[in-house]
């Protein structure tokens, strides 16, 4: 036999697999495996390069996958990236205070000297000057300079203060030419005694806001992909902001104008929900700012612009609940789709209206198989945050969600806080969209709404009403928070009567199961 395509191994007794290595830096989106292996089940060659076509296609999607990810994530311990103007002041100032040469400390020729030593001081002072003006004009060269300095009989004082003007001429030249950095500029308004912190500029606001949303990622509060995505989001905002100022992105927050901001955003945005989303980060880090810089606070225009804004786009179309046909077509659609996890993430959606999202980020440890009733824990963890108005809730696995689970959990080499599902991670909110859309065909359209699979998890409400569930089991099931659903939760999860609580709830899934029609109404539940 020839050489083997790449990738492609070769066991002793002659069957055929694939084998990769993850590279160290993409294994913790791959379950922290070291290796991808896969067997053809076959010593043909012919018949394993079929095979290999394929499955090497896939594995180097999710690699361009996970190393798009790993370069965007955000490092749990990655220091803050921006540094307000003020902060910066206080820094350098500290610097060059420990330092001995802020202008206040420099020793001059003044009334408390003898008349020997203003004398010797004004002395030194002209021979210093003198020498550097002729070297400036070029009346004498660099070693004539230096000539001249080291003859001069220079006290300690005065040493100092020559280092301190020389600084001050260093950074005025530089400023001349290639421009100063802004720690430079910062050196240099100070040493010339200019000790005014300056005023704080919208990059200012909204970098502290980032700063702010990076700490709570750390301490593990947000996810990576949410940090991400807010600071995508808030590099938008500002360049929109700059744009309808005449300073940019160096317009004092002190001046924004809310007329020429509203104008940019309507522009920019003309849907309102989006419009009103933005108005929302924008006003949040505004706020953020106020609360730790009472000195400094500002009115918050984007609050107002939100305000002031309609309660609802007349335009938009709004997504609809499916009928009873739609869902049970999707249903028997998905029993195909090959891919384990994509099945069981469209099966989720269908089963108790689960986002993509939520079912993305589990990990091992929140399938409970083994236990009386199997479930699912939908919870916040290191990989995502559930909403603020999701509730944290033990789904029961019944029928065939429970088989599939089962099958799937036989044959995850994982660890109880791996991903379950780390190729459905890999992938964007669009792409798994996409993936659950494939199987969904609409066959009754109502006019002025949108055919989503979205809508597929506001179809769990009337699924639920029509097999005589409660309506406060319904919503815990459906991952709705309020106050009574967390109770709900707490009694599911605490007390002796735990157990044979949550078996009733597993005999409400099976009722909502074995629904097959409802009565239908194409409006989505007044619950995100």
């Amino acid at each position: 036999m020839g050489k083997l395509a790449r990738h492609m191994h070769k066991s002793k007794d002659g069957w055929l697999s694939y084998r990769r290595r993850i590279p160290e830096t993409l294994r913790p989106l791959f379950n922290n495996k070291r290796e991808i292996k896969h067997a053809y089940k076959t010593k043909i060659e012919v018949i394993a390069l079929k095979q290999h076509a394929l499955f090497h296609s896939e594995v180097e999607k999710e690699f361009t996958e996970a190393k798009a990810m790993m370069k965007n994530l955000v490092p749990p311990k990655q220091e803050t990236k921006f540094q307000t103007p003020s902060k910066l002041f206080l820094e350098v100032y500290n610097e060059l205070k420990a330092m001995g040469f802020l202008p206040h400390q420099m020793s001059s020729s003044n009334v408390t000297m003898s008349e020997e030593e203003r004398m010797a001081w004004n002395a030194m002072d002209s021979a210093w000057s003198e020498a550097t003006v002729l070297h400036d004009y070029d009346a004498i060269t660099s070693q004539e300079n230096h000539e001249r300095m080291n003859k001069l009989n220079l006290s300690e004082p005065f040493k100092k203060f020559a280092q301190h003007r020389d600084w001050i001429r260093y950074l005025e030249e530089e400023g001349e030419g290639e421009g100063l950095p802004d720690k430079g500029k910062m050196q240099l308004r100070i040493l010339k005694g200019d000790y005014k912190s300056p005023d704080p500029n919208i990059e200012d606001l909204f970098n502290h806001y980032v700063d702010a949303k990076r700490s709570e990622t750390r301490q593990g509060s947000r996810n990576q992909k949410q940090q991400i995505k807010l600071e995508n989001s808030i590099k938008r905002i500002v360049d929109l902001i700059a744009s309808a100022h005449p300073n940019g992105s160096e317009t004092l927050i002190s001046q924004l104008e809310m007329g020429s901001i509203k104008i940019a955003f309507e522009n920019k945005y003309p849907r309102i929900d989006t419009r009103k989303r933005n108005y929302s980060d924008a006003a949040a880090a505004v706020n953020l700012w106020n609360k730790y810089h009472s000195s400094k606070s500002v009115d918050n225009p984007f609050a107002k612009l939100k305000v002031e804004m309609p309660d609802k786009d007349r335009s938009k179309r709004e997504r609809r609940v499916w009928t009873p046909e739609e869902y049970q077509r999707f249903w028997t659609a998905i029993q195909s789709e090959p891919d384990p996890s994509r099945k069981i993430m469209c099966m989720f959606m269908a089963y108790a209206g689960k986002p993509q999202g939520e079912v993305a980020g589990l990990i091992r440890d929140d399938v409970r198989i083994e236990y009386e009733v199997p479930h699912v824990l939908f919870e916040s963890n290191d990989y995502r945050v559930l909403g603020k108005k999701r509730q944290d809730n033990m789904l029961p696995l019944v029928g065939d969600m429970l088989d599939l689970m089962q099958e799937y959990i036989s044959t995850f080499s994982g660890g109880a806080k791996d991903l379950l599902f780390p190729s459905l991670f890999r992938m964007d909110s669009g792409s798994r969209s996409r993936a659950v859309s494939k199987y969904a065909e609409e066959i009754q359209p109502v006019d002025g709404t949108l055919f989503e699979p979205y809508g597929l998890r506001h179809t769990f409400k009337p699924r639920y009403e029509a097999a005589d569930v409660d309506p406060i089991k319904g919503m815990y099931l459906f991952g709705h928070k309020n106050g009574l659903t967390s109770k709900t939760h707490d009694s599911y999860s605490k007390g002796v009567q735990r157990v044979v609580k949550f078996k009733k709830l597993r005999d409400d899934m099976l009722k909502i199961m074995e629904v097959k029609s409802w009565e239908y109404s194409y409006r989505i539940s007044d619950f995100d």
